[in-house]
């Protein structure tokens, strides 16, 4: 129950901090178009918000293992052996995010559980893994 605690806490520590990087970058555009705003709709604007978020995730998980999030939790992300990620890994969790929370439910399960199992990852927290992969 801790973990799954934390586990929330982290997220939405993490949704705050993409809410603030797209807020910059929209700053950022909106100063390059001198000033003129840029319709939600338009699909250059939309790629740009997404490639913000997902090189966020990336570039935390792969240096480091850790969003802000879960530094602030006391959580990490490693390989099954205790080693760093590696790209497949990550990648592989970034899409499957969605899914494991809409299949989550069926399996009477939490979607990290469903994450570790199919990128074969598993959280750190306290120094000791938590295996939540049978």
């Amino acid at each position: 129950m801790i973990f799954f605690i934390r586990y929330i806490g982290a997220l939405l520590y993490d949704t705050i901090t993409v809410l603030a990087l797209l807020f910059i970058l929209t700053g950022i555009i909106v100063l390059f178009n001198r000033g003129q705003a840029v319709p939600p709709e338009t699909p250059w604007y939309q790629f740009i918000l997404v490639c913000g978020a997902l090189l966020y995730y990336y570039s935390s998980m792969k240096f480091g293992g850790q969003t802000l999030g879960m530094r602030a939790w006391r959580l990490k992300l490693v390989g099954l052996t205790q080693q760093r990620l590696s790209t497949p890994q990550i990648l592989a969790r970034i899409l499957c995010f969605l899914p494991a929370i809409l299949i989550a439910p069926f399996y009477f399960t939490g979607n990290y559980t469903l994450l570790n199992r199919w990128t074969k990852t598993d959280f750190i927290m306290n120094g000791s893994a938590l295996r939540t992969i049978p």
